[in-house]
């Protein structure tokens, strides 16, 4: 599960109190999931962390001399913001931070609402602070983050103001807690009445979802990072806490917890995050792979950002540095990544560090996901593998740095568990396996760093990437283990071959490589003549299969002076370029285009 809450949260003891200067520190955009809830006629803040499946809490206790709501944390500057909801507090907006200080609730100032109190409240990635009023004809409304303020032109003035509605009609009921969707951009209410609203932002237009179990008070709605919509609440005597889903508004309990009455939640989801996928089990030696998904929607670029995963001793990385380098960058995050394959705690090739990362800001949120090839060696042992990565190099309001997630549970911040049989170890382990195609002969390289009981390769080949046929085998050496194979592909019917290494060990067990994928030049062997010539030309070429060519005979300055398109078979081809006679003599070039690749020839008239 995407996390939502951290045991490592702020330790926040003594009371907070109203002040109306700025000193507080903000609590930043963490994941951190908060409740505040009414103690004696104040408000007091719990944050909240799983442990296996309990929800512990870290008790805030505060006295600001009135209750407040409509909590939700700006991901602009890190507060939190909430409007009170009783005392000389009625209807101001409250900044809260982190301390145990006077200056802990600042006191903006009063907002004028159609009624009050206010109950519901979140924000959106750009800051703009969203909540409700309590009346049964309850209206939305939107402060921008600039309007956060104790004075000046328009401070706490709302940017807008609309009447929530339920097929063009007043809603009936209030929201008792609103959340967006960091994928979507889309708002989600749980009204007064139980039930589960798809607001637009920007009209207050909603949509019923089916009922929700009307014993299960759900009073706190959020976010993951990841799209996945959560409530906390009271089921009998129990604090409950329940994934949602957002389309049957069915509930699943995923923690219980302290039974809170009176209560708002709260969490920040625009944030930096990441996942770790991998197989849930392995029990045959050979390549698996691994993948990274990291979402931002912090609101912002994040440079500098460094990526460490190290493996289980019993794995290792089956690509290069400089190949990690390329699939980062491919995936877009950015342009001077530089990869370190280390080995670490008793494994071989097993940590890897990539530096220099950038991670692009995505609203709605997208995942940014890079595929982390490796090689599981064998086991001895059943012990689970287990892995978690991190991203360090974050602002210090994003947390400093993430822990990577297990996607595939429901448990937060937890690492990626790989189940492991015993297995035999990889009869060998390869440190490259790459190859050339030139003038239709493949020419592949490998080279082995280590050979246990091992009998020899047998090189395979394929037209489509998927049916592959033996065409070679190749003993296995002796103290030395670089190894070079070449294959007449001339008859082969596809511009693509394919080419993976079957590694036979000495009982008959064996494992596959990487695939390598070469590429036929489509044209090659071209000749032009005579030359020096004067009226006719004769133009020679091997085509790799059926296309067309350009023809292009062109001067030194780049004019054309005659040009035709011909069709080439697979093989030998003859063309002409005829009554070329009265061309002043000079220099001339041939040029000979197939697709993207082309061929010169530099001749005399």
């Amino acid at each position: 599960m995407k996390k939502i809450f951290t045991s490592a949260l702020l330790a926040l003891t003594g009371a907070l109190t109203i002040n109306t200067a700025n000193a507080q520190a903000p609590f930043g955009c963490t994941g951190a999931f908060f409740v505040s809830y009414s103690n004696g006629g104040n408000a007091d803040l719990d944050s909240l962390y799983f442990t296996g499946s309990t929800l512990n809490r870290t008790v805030y206790n505060s006295n600001p001399n009135s209750d407040f709501n409509s909590i939700g944390i700006n991901p602009i500057d890190g507060y939190m913001y909430g409007i009170g909801t009783s005392g000389s507090a009625q209807d101001h907006l409250l900044r809260i931070g982190r301390g145990n200080t006077a200056s802990a609730v600042t006191d903006l100032g009063s907002i004028t609402l159609a009624s009050s109190p206010s109950y519901a409240g979140c924000f959106d990635a750009d800051g703009s602070f969203y909540f409700t009023n309590s009346a049964t004809t309850s209206r939305l409304y939107r402060i921008s983050s600039d309007r956060l303020v104790a004075s000046g032109t328009n401070a706490r003035v709302p940017n807008s103001n609309v009447q929530i509605t339920s097929n063009g009609s007043a809603v009936g009921t209030f929201m008792v807690d609103i959340a967006i969707d960091p994928t979507s951009g889309q708002m989600y209410g749980r009204g007064y009445n139980g039930r589960l609203y798809v607001i637009n932002k920007s009209t207050g237009a909603s949509t019923l979802l089916p009922n929700v179990s009307s014993s299960i008070n759900i009073y706190g709605l959020f976010f993951s990072e990841s799209g996945t919509l959560y409530g906390y609440g009271s089921s009998g005597n129990s604090g409950v806490m329940y994934s949602i889903n957002k389309t049957t508004a069915a509930l699943t309990q995923v923690g219980t917890g302290v039974n809170y009455s009176n209560a708002d939640g709260c969490s920040c989801s625009f944030r930096v995050s990441h996942d770790l996928a991998g197989p849930t089990g392995v029990c045959s030696a050979g390549a698996y792979n691994m993948t990274m998904s990291i979402n931002n929607s912090s609101g912002d670029v994040r440079t500098g950002i460094t990526y460490t995963l190290e493996l289980d001793k019993r794995f290792r990385y089956n690509r290069t540095a400089a190949q990690f380098n390329t699939a980062f960058t491919a995936a877009g995050l950015g342009n001077t990544v530089s990869a370190v394959i280390t080995s670490a705690n008793g494994g071989t090739n097993n940590k890897l560090v990539v530096t220099g990362i950038a991670i692009p800001f995505s609203y709605p949120n997208t995942a940014v996901s890079v595929t982390l090839p490796v090689l599981f060696m064998g086991s001895a042992t059943a012990a689970p593998a287990a892995m978690q990565s991190v991203l360090s190099g974050l602002p210090s309001g994003l947390g400093s740095l993430d822990l990577s997630d297990n996607p595939n549970t429901t448990t937060p911040d937890d690492v990626t568990a790989i189940s492991i049989c015993v297995s035999s170890a990889l009869p060998v382990t390869l440190e490259y396996f790459k190859g050339q195609l030139n003038n239709n002969t493949s020419r592949l390289n490998w080279e082995a760093s280590e050979e246990k009981a091992f009998s020899h390769y047998e090189v395979e080949r394929s037209a489509n990437g998927k049916e592959f046929t033996q065409v070679g085998t190749v003993a296995k050496q002796g103290v030395k283990k670089t190894y070079q194979f070449q294959d007449d592909v001339s008859n082969v019917n596809s511009v693509t071959v394919f080419y993976r290494l079957k590694a036979v060990d000495q009982d008959g067990t064996s494992e596959y490589s990487n695939v390598v994928k070469l590429t036929k030049e489509l044209l090659s062997d071209l000749n032009v003549y005579p030359n020096p010539f004067n009226q006719n030309l004769q133009i020679n070429v091997t085509a790799g299969e059926d296309q067309d060519v350009e023809i292009v005979l062109s001067a030194m300055d780049g004019r054309v002076v005659s040009q035709k398109i011909e069709a080439a078979a697979k093989g030998s081809n003859s063309f002409a370029l005829n009554g070329l006679q009265d061309l002043p003599k000079g220099m001339y070039i041939v040029t000979v285009k197939a697709g993207n690749e082309q061929k010169m020839f530099k001749l005399i008239k």
